[in-house]
């Protein structure tokens, strides 16, 4: 009986082994598993960016608010939930601070990842930790090098349109504020050197002027907004991201009023994202300018709640810089060919 016992001792043990063999051995096969991390960020005027299943928290707050400021390179984008807990403001500030300091260490790279929200693959940025070259990997300090100043701009992004057959353009001065070089227009196909003629921090306007004579613009309206009034709005919300094909909204005028009562504001219902700022504001029938788009609250605050800068404002800032706006021309029929022909896509470095 006991021959047989260790027998069947023995048995078991190579069986033991076959199985360790065939599964890892046991140190593999009882390592932790990385749990995925996932992150969101917020701007204040609708700015966006989340990550999911990212291997450290880091790397998903990181891409989180990379993303975010993607989507409004001017907005001040904070983490606002991290793995579903929300983010506290002292928090939130670290973090901010972490990121400005330490994004460096990150490359950009593409590569498709899973999105469970739409449950399908897409290209995205995403951030790897650079490699190091291997050498002197024991060094604990090095001599301090040099410094060189570099520049801490970010370029920007937006919308734009032309208001004189002569190269005019209309814009918001966030849009061009955080330029290290001229802003850009994509125009048939083409990016055109823009330069800066006028800017106005407190209506939030920038007047560019590109070396072209362009055939379309979208002329002024002489007539106050009306509540009601129908209205279309045009630009490139969330940049090129989602698409290089301008994009329509539309919608009525809900107030004459903005935010603490700003009067050089009007209130549309229009869809305005990031993106859209420095886009026209046009009359559904005419094609005339009714605003500027320039911002929107938040859509976890509220839906439909946007703002662009009255034509008489954009009419004002013309005239204080010597800019004679031609008459219309177009008839109502061209209104959309008219926004096509008229509104930019503006960037910079």
């Amino acid at each position: 009986m006991s021959y047989c016992r260790q027998h069947i001792k023995k048995f078991l043990v190579i069986i033991s082994l076959m199985l360790l063999s065939a599964c890892g051995t046991p140190s593999v096969y009882f390592s932790p598993v990385v749990k995925p991390q996932k992150a969101s960020a917020e701007s204040g005027d609708g700015g966006y960016g989340a990550s999911w299943a990212r291997p450290t928290i880091e790397i998903a707050v990181f891409e989180a608010i990379m993303r975010c400021q993607n989507y409004n390179p001017y907005a001040n984008c904070m983490p606002k939930y991290i793995n579903d807990r929300t983010v506290t403001a002292s928090e939130a500030a670290d973090w901010k601070s972490k990121y400005q300091k330490d994004l460096s260490k990150y490359k950009q790279v593409s590569e498709q990842v899973y999105d469970p929200t739409t449950r399908q693959y897409a290209t995205a940025i995403v951030l790897k930790p650079r490699q190091s070259s291997g050498k002197n990997n024991n060094r604990v300090a090095s001599k301090p090098k040099t410094k060189t100043k570099t520049s801490t701009s970010k370029g920007s992004s937006g919308s734009a349109f032309f208001v004189t057959n002569r190269g005019h353009i209309i814009t918001n001065y966030h849009v061009i504020k955080s330029c290290s070089s001229n802003p850009k227009i994509k125009y048939n196909d083409k990016d055109i050197q823009t330069k800066v003629i006028a800017k106005d921090q407190l209506l939030d306007l920038a007047l560019l002027k590109a070396n072209l004579t362009n055939t379309k613009y979208v002329a002024l309206s002489n007539s106050q907004p009306k509540k009601l009034q129908r209205i279309i709005a045009s630009g490139y919300p969330f940049g090129k991201f989602i698409s290089d094909d301008l994009k329509f909204t539309s919608g009525i005028v809900s107030s004459l009023k903005g935010p603490n009562d700003d009067s050089t504001l009007v209130q549309v219902d229009a869809a305005l994202n990031p993106g859209n700022s420095g886009g026209p504001i046009v009359d559904e029938e005419t094609g005339k300018l009714v605003a500027v788009s320039v911002m929107g609250m938040k859509k976890n605050i509220s839906e439909g709640q946007n703002f662009g800068i009255k034509t008489s404002s954009v009419k004002n800032f013309l005239d204080a810089n010597q800019v004679k706006v031609p008459t219309s021309w177009f008839s109502t029929k061209d209104v959309a060919k008219l926004l096509e022909d008229s509104t930019l896509y503006t960037f910079c470095n």
